[in-house]
């Protein structure tokens, strides 16, 4: 993988065709493994979440949805179901199937999203230079590679594991996201050419400038530069606003907390999608206390804010702000002033991260916005950090392009290209480790710390708050790049 996202030729060349077999077979050879891991175990056929929600199915009829709790696979820890009714009526269907059909199909399921959730992301990468987003154009050979590797991360091979729904809500929010830089509204031009860009101007380029072309600047070409989304986002909605929002509203009905993707609508301006998102949340809302009326009042009036059902706040597989600052503190520090000061100060640092690069790059924006979710929450189990997977993705393809937002000869998306190229080095180093620390994983960390002799203390807090550092390190880099940028300095990385 590298740091450029090279545009696909319209001919493959037997280079080419080689990298997407290589890429192929390293996906089915990874994707052979987990399914040796599944059936290779005693437990490792669990899918305990899984299993929560093929009951709870079952509950939308029989009733009780939150009278049980699943006790078999892990008697210490009681799983009772914790999303709202909407969710449970999602799932009605899959007590239709036999068990081990929807364990197989929904790890099938898991793979498939996670490569399209890549594919848009280096998509949306590619309009941030200036390119077609198209998900055609997209390399199959970067997008399987990506699949094979991620496929081991911490957050995905628990989701995996316990056969959780989070890699579903990722894709939502991500298509949503996609959706919004392909058909962004109004005239103008959001796919500026510049930088190489297979739709930029000179050469006599197949889009060429000039003589009618379809892509040609100017003139309201379809890809043309100038004008952008207007400053309002555009005065009437388009369909792509209802169908971003909808996207959103129903991963919020679903499980509540990927409602912070409506701080993505309004960040790129969006404001009819983030009006949609409102709208179809409160119809999921309203369907659920139409269907499991009962229920839906016990859920969103006593039930909403309970923790205690789902777990320690303070043990290692919680990564929100409260989980990390309350292993510092040896105890959980419950909603109280240190919790409250840090949510606002994470809100600050991604909110000025977020503005140095908000006018050409949507993936980091979307990252940032999830990425305030999940500290802010109180409870972000490990396998609710996915989102590594596009922030990943954009450290190593999109990094040193996109720490700023000003077009100009920096690049399509300002950038640093022209200021610092030891940005990308940087990012990439970042993704790197943050990566490995994730293969191992928290609980692997937490073992090598066991066997130091480390089990409290700041030492062990801070090993086992890896997300916390990376996106400090994410926020640092961005804001460092915006200032080597400003002043024509470079960021060294030695």
């Amino acid at each position: 993988m590298t740091a450029a996202i090279r545009p696909t030729a319209s001919g493959a060349s037997p280079s080419d065709r080689i990298r997407t077999r290589v890429a192929a077979a390293a996906l089915v050879i990874s994707v052979a493994s987990r399914l040796i891991w599944v059936f290779a175990g005693p437990h490792n056929f669990n899918f305990v979440d899984l299993r929560v929600y093929y009951e709870a199915a079952h509950r939308v009829v029989a009733g009780g949805l939150y009278d049980f709790a699943l006790t078999e696979y892990t008697p210490r820890q009681p799983l009772p179901f914790t999303y709202p009714p909407f969710a449970a009526i999602v799932f009605t269907p899959l007590h239709a199937v036999p068990f081990p059909v929807v364990a197989l199909g929904w790890l099938i399921l898991t793979v498939v999203l996670l490569y399209l959730v890549i594919a848009m992301s280096l998509a949306m990468l590619r309009a941030a230079r200036g390119e077609s987003p198209a998900l055609r154009d997209v390399p199959r050979s970067t997008a399987m590679l990506w699949t094979a590797g991620v496929l081991w991360l911490d957050p995905v091979r628990t989701n995996l594991d316990y056969g959780q729904i989070n890699v579903v809500l990722m894709a939502l929010g991500v298509w949503a996201a996609f959706i919004t830089v392909r058909y962004a509204p109004g005239g103008g031009a959001r796919y500026a050419p510049g930088g190489g860009a297979r739709y930029a101007p000179g050469g006599g380029a197949r889009y060429a400038p000039g003589g009618g072309a379809r892509y040609a600047p100017g003139g309201g070409a379809r890809y043309a530069p100038g004008g952008g989304e207007g400053r309002w986002g555009g005065l009437r909605p388009a369909w792509s606003d209802g169908a971003a929002g909808a996207l959103v509203g129903i991963a919020a009905g679903i499980k509540l907390t990927p409602a912070v993707g409506g701080l993505f609508l309004l960040a790129r301006k969006r404001w009819w999608a983030a009006v949609a998102s409102g709208v179809v949340f409160a119809a999921t809302v309203g369907f659920g206390y139409v269907l499991l009326p009962a229920e839906s009042r016990r859920y969103f009036t006593v039930l909403i804010g309970d923790t205690g059902p789902i777990g320690d706040p303070a043990k290692p597989d919680n990564q929100s702000l409260r989980g990390a600052l309350s292993r510092f503190a040896g105890h959980d520090l419950g909603s109280g002033p240190a919790v409250l000061i840090a949510i606002g100060v994470a809100a600050v640092a991604l909110l000025a991260a977020w503005w140095v690069c908000r006018r050409g790059d949507a993936l980091i924006a979307l990252v940032l916005a999830q990425s305030f979710g999940l500290f802010a929450s109180p409870i972000s189990w490990i396998h609710h950090w996915v989102w590594i997977v596009p922030t990943l993705v954009w450290l190593v393809h999109g990094a040193s392009g996109a720490t700023g937002g000003v077009h100009g000869a920096s690049g399509a998306t300002g950038g640093v290209h022209g200021a610092s190229g030891a940005t990308g080095v940087w990012a990439r180093a970042l993704a790197v480790a943050y990566a490995a620390y994730s293969y191992v994983g928290v609980h692997g960390w937490c073992a090598v710390l066991g066997w130091l002799h480390i089990d409290s203390g700041p030492v062990w807090a801070l090993a086992l708050c890896p997300n916390v550092v990376a996106t400090v390190g994410l926020v640092a880099l961005i804001l460092a790049g915006a200032y080597a940028r400003r002043g024509g300095t470079a960021v060294s990385p030695g």
